[in-house]
């Protein structure tokens, strides 16, 4: 973990959620995991000395999915650390800002260069060769969209394989907090992903209140 701890950065990236919260970091250049200088994301857990020591667990496993998976449209996975205090995952860095916070404000172009490669990237995990992979937390706030517009699937906490029992974290998205995983619930969340970027609405046509 002190390898890790020494590539980041206090800056954190986006807000805090169940799992911990993301930091600015970066890798330099002749490093001792041979990887290329570049700079990154790390995913840092809460503290594993609670009772919600499993659930981190589980959240940190279905993120590894991500070593699987391949897609220009799905946030890429570069490392991961596991240790008696924390959990540590390590992403692609990029220019890019959710699109809950531009959704308002996209042309009809851009909505559809976003929902094209949304798209895509669903189908690709839905048809990935280890089994359909359902993401059950599909919502404006899990996908990233680049300068160029191209959008990027992240937060893969829930990520189960199709029939799995599985937790949906996008509320106001599934029709039920948990059951059996369908790619049908993903679909049925990027539909209203879809319609909210047609219309140019921030809030899902099924919002709950908190």
């Amino acid at each position: 973990s002190h390898d890790v701890e020494a590539f980041l950065s206090q800056q954190s990236v986006g807000r805090a959620d169940s799992f911990g919260q993301i930091f600015r970091g970066y890798i330099p250049a002749n490093n001792c995991y041979g990887l290329k200088e570049m700079d990154v994301a790390i995913r840092v857990s809460h503290s594993r000395a609670t009772d919600q020591e499993a659930d981190l667990q589980m959240q940190f496993k279905n993120e590894l999915k991500l070593c699987s998976v391949k897609h220009r449209n799905i946030i890429g996975l570069i490392g991961f650390c596991e240790t008696k205090e924390k959990f540590y995952l390590v992403y692609e860095m990029m220019k890019a800002r959710l699109l809950s916070e531009v959704i308002e404000g996209l042309t009809w172009e851009q909505a559809l260069k976003v929902i094209k490669g949304t798209v895509a990237g669903l189908a690709y995990l839905h048809g990935h060769p280890e089994g359909p992979l359902v993401h059950s937390n599909i919502s404006p706030s899990n996908i990233l969209v680049t300068e160029g517009f191209v959008p990027k699937i992240i937060d893969f906490r829930y990520c189960v394989v199709e029939g799995q029992l599985c937790i949906n974290g996008s509320p106001g998205y599934y029709l039920s907090k948990q059951g059996l995983a369908s790619v049908k619930g993903d679909i049925f969340a990027f539909g209203l992903v879809a319609l909210q970027l047609i219309t140019k609405d921030g809030r899902s046509a099924f919002a709950v209140e908190e």
